[in-house]
């Protein structure tokens, strides 16, 4: 699911483009497997060989900000998380903002398509210490942190 979305973020074709790498393929290249699942060394070691280009934050003072300011880069965060108990990877496709109230759109592969509010992310990336992958598919920004 994130390799799709990342390719076909700017994909301004009528179609999405296949990837040549089923979920087994991308398992083997992280070194995924069932007792650590993928730690984020294996996840950085899955992404150089698919040579994706990434910038890596943790302990941001601001990771909302920062997380929606990657969002506006339309760069793809992707979020290290405790899910339901379970260590898990989210990407946020987007985030909307009703009256200071913001709502983002997590790709989860886990539990499909879902929203949290910010109470909702942080109640599973703050036991991360807020630990993402910026993931660049455009020109990277400065940020601040």
């Amino acid at each position: 699911m994130a390799l799709r979305y990342a390719v076909n973020k700017h994909n301004d074709l009528p179609f999405s483009v296949d990837i040549k790498y089923s979920i087994e393929d991308v398992t083997k290249l992280c070194g995924t497997d069932s007792i650590v699942g993928t730690p984020p060394d294996r996840m950085e070691k899955g992404m150089k060989a698919l040579n994706m280009n990434y910038v890596e934050y943790i302990h941001s003072p601001k990771p909302y900000e920062l997380l929606r300011d990657i969002l506006d880069s339309e760069n793809v965060p992707m979020l290290r998380t405790i899910t339901k108990g379970i260590p898990h990877w989210i990407i946020i496709e987007s985030c909307t903002n009703n009256l200071n109230k913001y709502i983002y759109n997590v790709l989860d592969p886990w539990q499909g398509e879902i929203q949290y509010n910010e109470e909702q992310l942080d109640e599973v990336w703050s036991p991360r210490f807020y630990q993402f992958f910026e993931v660049l598919t455009r020109n990277p920004i400065q940020h601040e942190d």
